[in-house]
């Protein structure tokens, strides 16, 4: 959390001017450094915690009016979201996903159709709002997991048929509850990002 990443620069690095974090996840690191005054970089090789990153810089350089535009849009397409069966399935995304992962089964038929549905409304939205198209790719990939077939659990792996028993959240809710949460954080939240 940025409290955590703050308590270790006031206690082990207090007079530091620069941080430099090699394996930086979301970048929490990075931002917290930049709010507290410090020169900040960062690297991460996932090309997804990149994709997060770069997203959440892309918001921060935003004016407030500009984020506050930002959230009212996430909400409208929030909304949007409850007609996803009026959306035609991504059936590139289908086809290259039974040619990567054959027979395995991430998701339950259900929540797959989902996904392929919530990769064209995406699309849809990418066409004409980029940004925000990026901040519903990382309300969705934050939705995946608790949805699927799967578990962390240090790695990545199948939920037991115990854990499949219990209920999921669905894709749609889930992905809901996660653009609410954003929105949130973008309307009130100090960006933290002080550029050179």
């Amino acid at each position: 959390s940025p409290q955590f990443v703050k308590t270790i620069f006031e206690k082990y690095a207090p007079d530091a001017t620069s941080v430099l974090d090699p394996f930086a996840g979301t970048a929490t690191t990075a931002f917290t450094a930049s709010q507290l005054g410090k020169i900040s970089y960062f690297c991460e090789v996932n090309p997804v915690l990149q994709f997060i990153s770069l997203t959440k810089i892309a918001v921060r350089r935003l004016p407030q009016m500009q984020r506050s535009q930002l959230a009212n849009d996430l909400m409208t397409q929030r909304d949007e979201l409850l007609s996803l069966e009026s959306i035609q399935p991504d059936l590139a995304l289908d086809r290259t996903y039974k040619d990567v992962f054959g027979t395995s089964e991430f998701f339950d038929e259900s929540t797959f159709d989902e996904v392929l549905c919530v990769r064209t409304w995406i699309d849809k939205v990418a066409l004409v709002q980029p940004l925000l198209a990026d901040l519903l790719t990382v309300a969705t990939l934050s939705a995946l997991v608790p949805t699927s077939n799967m578990k962390r659990a240090g790695d990545l792996r199948y939920k037991t048929a115990k854990e499949l028993a219990k209920p999921r959240p669905s894709l749609v809710e889930a992905i809901r509850s996660n653009i609410f949460q954003i929105a949130h954080d973008i309307r009130d939240y100090d960006n933290g990002l002080h550029t050179q």
